[in-house]
This record gives structure tokens, sequence and C-alpha cells, in this order.
């Protein structure tokens, strides 16, 4: 009676559909269904899918934001990419997915980011908690957390603007900060680990060729003596397909589908504030960009 009731008052559509697909399931996926509910609750299964579908079309917007040509110009890496990114770092790993900001690294950071060289800046102003201004914003920092309380790891992200592109000149600087920075007085003689990055649309032929060496995973520039140091160089190409190589066998699984109108629905959803103007909310029927249609229930939208 609560359910007929809940159909009634509530969503009957929404309803409707879930009454459709738990009486259709066969008797072997209500057997599987009945089991796991014994060993955790419907909520903490439909959390599981949705955090997977989530990233899928997450990924998906993130290639329409980075790779479209008019987003490119648009789209601000300080004041929009490093927000939207900061809150998904487990693009570089799942064990960086638990990350929390760490006001100590960042004052580190900030300490020595004279070594990557010149930094160009654009009208926004980055605060730091005390009011002095802070050149944090093309970097994403991160504490991961250790099962012991006297080891730390920290993730450091240097983004680099679109038409940067990541060569051996790159690739040193960035090794001379993670040492410098290694080595301050704040971390030297701890059990930190670091893990830089550092990201680009596009890498020259000789900063591939030191990002792929002989005995050691694609994208590892360096890696310290002790293990403790280590700078990674990829293009975003690379780090989304390797982040949709990893999800392929759950999307399969769900036969969950994503299309550009998906991704840029969870995009606006999540991130609506820090969009170029290309990416905000359309109003129905306008023409996008390519002469197509960007309408809330519009079927798939090839940007790409």
């Amino acid at each position: 009676m609560r359910l007929l009731k809940q159909a009634i008052e509530k969503s009957p559509e929404e309803v409707q559909n879930i009454f459709a697909e738990v009486l259709g399931l066969p008797q072997d996926k209500q057997a599987d269904l009945a089991e796991l509910l014994k060993r955790t609750s419907l909520a903490s299964i439909i959390s599981a899918a949705k955090l997977v579908s989530g990233r899928l079309d997450f990924l998906r917007g993130l290639e329409l934001l980075l790779f479209h040509p008019v987003s490119t110009e648009q789209l601000k890496e300080r004041t929009q990419l490093h927000k939207i990114l900061e809150d998904h770092t487990w693009l570089w790993g799942e064990e960086f997915s638990l990350s929390a900001s760490d006001q100590s690294l960042n004052d580190v950071l900030i300490a020595h980011l004279n070594l990557l060289g010149k930094r160009e800046e654009d009208d926004s102003t980055v605060l730091r908690e005390d009011g002095s201004r802070g050149i944090v914003d093309l970097m994403l920092s991160r504490l991961i957390p250790q099962t012991r309380a006297d080891e730390r790891e920290h993730l450091v992200v240097e983004l680099k603007r679109p038409s940067v592109s990541i060569d051996r000149e790159v690739i040193s600087q960035a090794q001379s900060y993670a040492d410098a920075v290694a080595d301050d007085p704040r971390f030297k003689d701890t059990t930190t680990r670091w893990v830089f990055w550092v990201v680009s649309n596009k890498m020259t032929d000789a900063g591939r060729k030191q990002a792929t060496q002989a005995n050691r995973p694609r994208g590892l520039c360096y890696e310290s003596g002790t293990g403790h140091i280590k700078v990674w160089a990829k293009t975003w190409g690379e780090i989304i397909q390797a982040n949709k190589a990893r999800m392929e066998f759950f999307q399969q699984r769900l036969q969950y589908k994503v299309d550009d109108q998906s991704a840029l629905d969870a995009l606006r959803r999540m991130h609506s504030k820090y969009l170029p103007p290309m990416f905000a909310e359309v109003k129905p029927d306008a023409p996008a960009v390519d002469g197509t249609t960007l309408t809330p229930n519009a079927p798939k939208t090839p940007l790409l």
C-alpha cells in the first residue's frame, strides 16, 4: 500500500520504471539481487552504479571541454578548468580519489613556483586564507590518506595551457621543482612521498621520448633513487583514454551508454558556474557552434 501511495503521490513515472525493471527480472537475477541485499543495501548498489556512470559522463564532458576548438579558446585554466578538476583527482589514479587539500603543501608549492618558469597571468587573483596573493591557480595539490599517521603522500599536478607543449625543458623544470619541494625544510627528512604530474594537450617528440623510457611505465620521466619522488608527463588524450580503459569493464556490465548531451548535462549539474559560454545552459532548440542543437532532451550531440 505504501508503494502504491508513493506511485500515485510522488514521481509516478519513476516508480513505474522501477516496478517494470524489478518485475521483469529473470528468476536468476532476482535471486542475485536478493543475495546482494543480504550483504549490502539497495541504496549502496545504486550509489556504486551512479559513481561509475557519473565518471563515464564526466570523462566525455572533459573531452569536449578540452578538445572542442571553440571551448579551447573560451576555457580559462585557472578560474574554470582548475576548479572543475580539483574534485576529480581519481583521473590520476584510484589511489588519489580520497585526496584532500593541504594548506601547508600549498605554502611550499608557492615558495618554489619560480622554478617552473614564467607564469602567464590572467585577470583573476588568487587570495590565500591570510589575504595575501598566492599563485597556486594552475596547481592541483592534494594530501593522500595513508595507513600510518607518520607517512604522507602528496599529489601535485601542473596544468599547462593547451598552447604549451610538454617538451624536455618543461619536464626538466618539473623535475627541479619536485626536488626543491621535497628538499624544503618543512618536508625534508620525513617519510613523505611525492607524485608530480605535468599535463597539457600536446607533447613534443623530444618530450615523448623522455616520457617513454625503457624499463619504466609510459609517462614516468623521473624517479628518485629512494623512489620517494616521481615525475610524470602525459597529454590529456592519454589520461582520458587510460581512464576510459579502466572503466570499460564496468561500463559493459552496466550497459551504460554515454552521449554528448548526457555528458554536457552532467557537467552543468556539477560545475555550471565554471563552464565556458558555449557550455552554459542553453535555451531549447538554440543552435550550437557547429550547427547542431543542444537541448536538455536531445539525443547525441556530435560536438566533436
